[in-house]
This record gives structure tokens, sequence and C-alpha cells, in this order.
């Protein structure tokens, strides 16, 4: 199974992802300093494989700018088990990832969270504040690629993707799980 997982700045994503983490034991792979994987072990599980660096505050498949290698990193990792990605840039098209990614269809699942934009606006903002960072945020950007994700929705519904919701106000991790199972 793959799951990816979509929202804009401050929905939730890179948080989702180190709540399934935490249920089991992580294994870093690829370079240790910055891996571009890492494995999950769940008791009675199968493996379980994140992709993109979590070792800074945001990360997942922003942190691998190649489409190519974050294409070359799904294919590698999905023979060996599930696979759950996220990224800002990822979560606002699909694209050439969506086409390579067709051979898993039925075992695909495009993940909306469904944090409100003002939620994530908030959320923004203190990320921002607590690294000491107290200009003025525009919030135009985000509130245009949280539209932009909404009509993403819709059509990857359209073109038949398997779709799911991930709500912001219950456990992530175990929601994200239960998708893999």
């Amino acid at each position: 199974m793959l799951v990816k997982i979509h929202g804009t700045s401050g929905a939730g994503k890179t948080t989702a992802v180190r709540e399934l983490m935490k249920l089991g034991e992580v294994f870093k792979l690829g370079r240790v300093a910055r891996p571009d994987a890492y494995r999950i072990d769940i008791p009675k599980e199968d493996y379980i494989f994140v992709l993109g660096s979590y070792e800074n505050d945001c990360g997942g498949m922003d942190t691998i700018s190649r489409v190519e290698d974050q294409i070359r990193l799904i294919h590698h990792y999905a023979r060996m088990g599930h696979v759950v990605y996220e990224g800002l840039l990822l979560s606002t098209y699909l694209g050439v990832l969506a086409e390579e990614t067709n051979r898993y269809s039925g075992t695909h699942i495009y993940a909306f969270l469904d944090t409100p934009v003002e939620e994530c606006i908030r959320r923004v903002k203190a990320r921002r504040e607590s690294v000491g960072n107290y200009k003025e945020f525009n919030e135009k950007g985000t509130r245009d690629k949280y539209t932009t994700i909404q009509r993403l929705k819709r059509r990857a519904e359209q073109r038949g993707y398997r779709t799911a919701m991930i709500y912001h106000d219950k456990p992530l991790g175990p929601q994200i799980l239960e998708l893999l199972r």
C-alpha cells in the first residue's frame, strides 16, 4: 500500500508522519546524517517505509529535490512493504508522480488532511515565532495552496484515484496505520 499525504503548510503532514513513526521501532535508511527513508517496524505489521528526511523540523519528500529520485524511492521501497510519503510541493499536484504510481492502482491512497485553513495559518505563524521570525506573515500563499489542494482532491476523485481523509482532531499516526491495513 502507498499513502501520499496532502495538506498545506501547517496542516500537519510532517506531524502525522512523526506520529506514525512513534508507533514502532524506526531505522534510518540511506545516508546517516540525512536519510532518504526510514523503516518502521511495528509488531504484526508489514514493513512501513517513510520517504524523505525527518532530521529537521520540516521533512518529507521536499528534502528530495529531483522528481526522478522521488519516483526511484517509491518504486524501490514499494517492493518491500508499505510506503508513506508527503511534502508541501507534492501536495499541490498529481502530475508525473501520479502517472508513475498508477501501477499501484488500487493500492495507492491519496490522503488529505482536513485541517481548516485558519488553523493552518495559526500553526504557521506559531512555528515562525518559535524560531524568532516575527516578520508579518502573508496568508495569501497558504490560502491559495489550501484551495489548490481542495481542487486536487476533487480532481483525484474524478480520475478514479482512491482518496481518504485524515482528521486533524484525532490521533494522526493511527489513522495512517489504518489506511495501510
